[in-house]
């Protein structure tokens, strides 16, 4: 976007003032006595006053313009003064003809005094601008109503005046100030009857060309916006008077979609988007523009980093396609199209809108409407699953909710006539059978697809009735679906998943129950595919009521008996020396089945847990393995579960007061047992067990962990596993021999991400012993060293540990903070890494404190304690006047200034001053500046809070 001229000279005089010279002879013009203080309350402070009234304010100054106009105009332009921050005060004697100019270069050197700060910029500059708005309209209106025509021209056309005079200024505060009230006052002339505001139109054209026009390419952002905003106010609340004045500059608002700032950008397309429903005349010269400017909109739906903004363009294309349907053409639809696979769900469910009014005619037949959603996801094929379509369309269209029409194209019985045409119909069949239990999910759960934004992060309402809708529509056929495609493994997941979502009790369930359950059955038996298995369990263990109790003991007592009998047949292979890869297979496949079901139901009344730790010692001994080495992790997860189990079971006795004390034994010596062998699977084999084992490892700690002391029952309290040293630090050597030992962009590559998710699921593990205090948290050190480093890739788990953390203990935290910084400054003074990777982390590490700064406040203070004290340290033999050693750490607390409160900074800056002398030898300057940047930076930071006198009188004592 284009810049008004001399931004350049601007930038680098933003705040700062001309010369003091030549405002000192500028200043010289002015009448004697510009220094005298004004007598009275100003208005400034009278229009800021909660109690006052703002016309009320308004009548007081039209009466005083009465009695003495330069008396009045003199306050009206010590308001514009005092709003902008200048400390300057107009001599109550200045009389008219103003010299408008002179006011401004003497307002302009009151600010050399000053703070950079502003009223308009400041915490409540919302209620700032909205206080001098709401005078002005009042103004406006007071006078319009009460002065003579000849008196109304001449009080807008002074006060006009001096706004452009004042919003031309090279000082930002000044041009931000009058630009704000420049704008207001041309808006509140336009709510004049017309025959007034002709005779104003000059005054208003010449406000439009040397302030709105000027400003509106201004180099700061917040002018521009107000600009943006204000114009679209002007053509959308007054379009018959506002197009009459601003026709010719509604391109401004198209222009400005180029814009650098994104404020600006939303301001813009909020504005166009409220002029579609105006004035015809308003409306068809949008539409005009829109054609055009086309580009620009379709540039921010399909590219702004906003999500916002992509939101507000597509929505703006949306309102203009109704219209003019003609406006994009089939490329450009695809790519709007396309976002409904958008990882922000306001921007997809725009898209789908687009989508729906382009594809979807209500005319047309459901079948028709459900081939189209499925075509268009056939031609995204870099779109692996449709959960993110149905999210997009499923309240934005019925389409997806279309389970009849989509049961009966699924048991269609007709057989295509060419081979080609069988594929694409089995295609179509699996598009449709996963758009159907995605919709089925989503309708009844209301969870939104995982790893697609909200703007409030708030899940989704289930859907009213659907529930029973699909009980009804989809029970009854369930048996019929799962044979006609029992061949394709993709769509019996997706089938079998469906059944959890019915309705329990419903008729329609109950009565074909027996059917789904005898599918379940030979899917868990005669399937090999794991994914299917699991999903098949996990469906079953959902669908469970006591009506099917015997069928499903049966299930669980075949898996086991099988599973037994396989074993059997292992041994004896063993015996006789004939075992091969086909056996093993079958053992495995048998151990997957049984770990599946262990997971979901309680075998422990099997006797499987002694057994299963049996024979995982048996893999691990040295003499032959006379077990597969692929059953070694199935027989830890099997443990793994049954332990989970025990306990459930030891808790639900303890609660009813049964004696647990022998169950109790049992559990702590299988558990014990469990946790060694975990540990050996690791010594044994540390790449083929990563990162299953270490997982295991972590759970246990938790579950078996300090929660259990709390417990009222002694024999409860006594199953509490507390691991050793020896035992972390083992965990902890397995974890970095995985974790880091990749480059992060190496992680993000497409074919690394089945090694990007183990990697993040051990990582996880170990980070819930840091957020249920399991392991202590300084040894959270080795991880975060890597926080900056490996941020994209695993940022999200290890902040979360850190907020459990500060949560646990502040202090402990701020240490941990303290020790990893340590660690890397370390390798920074060997010179392995560089210090600005140091300041890096560091900056990364101290955004986890901004948040609440109250509550990490002795995280923070802890952390510059412990700093200072080991950036004071010497040696013995250190030379006089040498800097500590470990100076250079003060750059790393110097990062962490901004999270100390003011009254901290005080506390740090007096120790500061007795660890380390503030006296620096000048011929080592060099040496001394980390000392001297921390301390100016506290000290800066001190003068410009709360508590400046309170240093200002430290540094007099």
């Amino acid at each position: 976007m284009e810049r008004a001229a001399g931004n350049s000279e601007e930038q680098q005089e933003e705040i700062a003032p001309q010369p003091v010279e030549e405002q000192e002879q500028e200043h010289l013009h002015l009448p004697e006595g510009a220094s005298a203080q004004t007598t009275g309350k100003s208005l400034f402070n009278s229009v800021m006053n909660k109690r006052k009234n703002p016309e009320t304010i308004a009548v007081e100054w039209l009466e005083m313009y009465k009695k003495c106009h330069s008396t009045a105009m003199v306050r009206l332009l010590q308001l514009l003064v005092e709003a902008s921050g200048s400390k300057y005060l107009i001599p109550h004697d200045t009389r008219a003809p103003f010299k408008y100019m002179d006011i401004l270069l003497a307002a302009t050197h009151d600010f050399y005094c000053v703070s950079k700060l502003y009223p308009l910029i400041l915490k409540d500059a919302s209620c700032t601008a909205a206080k001098l708005c709401s005078f002005v309209q009042c103004l406006v209106k007071v006078i319009d109503a009460k002065a003579q025509e000849e008196m109304s021209l001449d009080i807008f056309q002074e006060f006009s005046s001096f706004i452009l005079v004042f919003s031309d200024s090279k000082v930002r505060a000044f041009r931000h100030t009058s630009t704000l009230m420049g704008l207001q006052l041309m808006t509140s002339l336009l709510t004049l009857e017309a025959e007034k505001l002709n005779q104003l139109a000059d005054i208003w054209q010449k406000m439009k060309h040397k302030l709105f026009a000027m400003r509106r390419v201004d180099f700061v952002e917040a002018i521009r916006c107000m600009c943006c905003t204000e114009f679209g106010l002007w053509l959308a609340n007054y379009p018959a008077v506002a197009f009459k004045l601003a026709a010719s500059h509604m391109y401004c608002l198209f222009e400005a979609l180029h814009d650098t700032s994104p404020k600006v950008r939303e301001c813009c397309l909020l504005g166009i988007s409220r002029l579609y429903t105006t004035d015809p005349r308003v409306h068809f010269a949008c539409l005009q523009l829109a054609d055009k400017y086309k580009q620009s909109v379709l540039l921010i739906a399909a590219a702004d980093k906003e999500w916002q903004l992509c939101e507000l363009a597509i929505r703006l294309l949306l309102t203009c396609l109704r219209d003019s349907p003609d406006l994009l053409c089939d490329e450009e639809f695809a790519t709007i199209e396309g976002m409904m696979f958008d990882q922000n769900r306001g921007v997809a469910q725009a898209a789908a809108e687009v989508f729906v009014q382009h594809h979807l005619n209500d005319e047309e037949d459901e079948a028709t409407r459900i081939r189209r959603v499925v075509k268009f996801f056939r031609e995204c094929p870099e779109h692996e699953h449709a959960a993110y379509l149905v999210d997009a369309l499923i309240e934005r269209s019925n389409v997806v909710i279309a389970w009849a029409p989509m049961v009966e194209m699924l048991l269609n019985e007709e057989q295509p006539q060419q081979q080609q045409r069988e594929e694409e119909q089995q295609i179509e069949e699996s598009i449709i059978i996963e758009i159907l239990t995605r919709a089925v999910r989503q309708s009844i759960t209301g969870e939104i697809p995982p790893g697609r934004y909200t703007k409030d992060l708030v899940r989704g309402e289930p859907m009213a009735g659907v529930k029973q809708t699909a009980t009804q529509i989809l029970a009854p056929v369930m048996a019929k679906l799962l044979r006609k495609h029992k061949g394709n493994i993709a769509n019996l997941t997706n089938l079998l998943e469906i059944p959890r979502y019915f309705e329990p009790e419903a008729e329609e369930n109950v009565k074909h129950l027996p059917q789904l359950i005898k599918w379940l059955q030979n899917i868990l038996f005669h399937q090999t595919d794991l994914a299917l298995i699991r999903t098949a369990a996990e469906t079953l263990e959902r669908i469970y009521m006591p009506a099917i109790w015997q069928e499903l003991e049966q299930i669980l007592s075949t898996a086991v008996t099988a599973y037994r009998m396989e074993l059997g047949k292992w041994y004896a292979a063993v015996r006789a020396k004939t075992t091969n890869k086909s056996r093993a297979k079958r053992l495995i496949e048998h151990l997957q089945r049984l770990a599946v079901l262990c997971r979901h139901f309680d075998l422990t009344k099997c006797q499987l847990l002694d057994p299963a730790l049996q024979k995982l010692e048996q893999c691990l001994t040295e003499e032959g393995h006379r077990l597969p080495r692929g059953t070694i992790h199935l027989y830890l997860e099997i443990c793994f579960h049954l332990l989970i189990w025990q306990q459930r079971k030891m808790l639900k006795d303890a609660a009813s007061d049964r004696d647990i004390q022998e169950l109790s034994e049992g559990l702590k010596v299988s558990l014990t047992a469990a946790i060694r062998l975990a540990f050996k699977v690791i010594n044994c084999m540390p790449s083929r067990s990563f990162p299953y084992a270490a997982t295991i490892i972590c759970d246990l700690f938790v579950l078996f962990g300090y929660h259990l002391q709390q417990h009222t029952n002694a024999a409860v309290r006594a199953v509490m596993y507390q691991p050793t040293i020896q035992e972390f630090e083992l965990l902890e050597d397995h974890l970095m021999q995985h974790l880091f030992n990749a480059e992060p962009e190496e992680l993000q590559q497409e074919q690394a991400f089945d090694e990007l998710q183990k990697k993040r699921l051990a990582l996880a593990g170990y980070c819930k012993l840091v957020a249920f205090n399991v392991v202590p948290v300084m040894r959270f050190r080795f991880v975060l060293q890597f926080y900056d480093k490996f941020y994209d890739t695993f940022g999200d788990l290890m902040r979360s540990a850190m907020e459990k953390a500060l949560d646990i203990n502040a202090t402990n935290y701020g240490m941990t903070l303290m020790h990893t910084c340590m660690r890397v400054f370390s390798r920074v003074q060997k010179g392995q890494e560089s210090l600005e990777d140091l300041l890096k982390l560091c900056n990364r590490l101290a955004e986890t404190l901004n948040s609440d700064l109250l509550k990490s406040r002795k995280a923070v203070l802890a952390l510059h304690r412990a700093g200072i004290y080991f950036a004071s340290q010497r040696q013995e033999d250190s030379v006089a006047g040498a800097p500590p050693d470990m100076l250079l750490f003060l750059s790393v607390l110097e990062v962490f200034v901004p999270q100390l409160l003011s009254q901290d900074k005080i506390v740090i800056l007096k120790l500061l001053r007795t660890k380390i002398p503030a006296e620096l030898p000048s011929c080592r300057r060099e040496q001394w500046k980390p000392l001297e940047c921390y301390r100016m930076s506290l000290e800066l930071a001190l003068k410009l809070s709360c508590r400046r006198l309170e240093y200002e009188s430290m540094e007099q004592d």
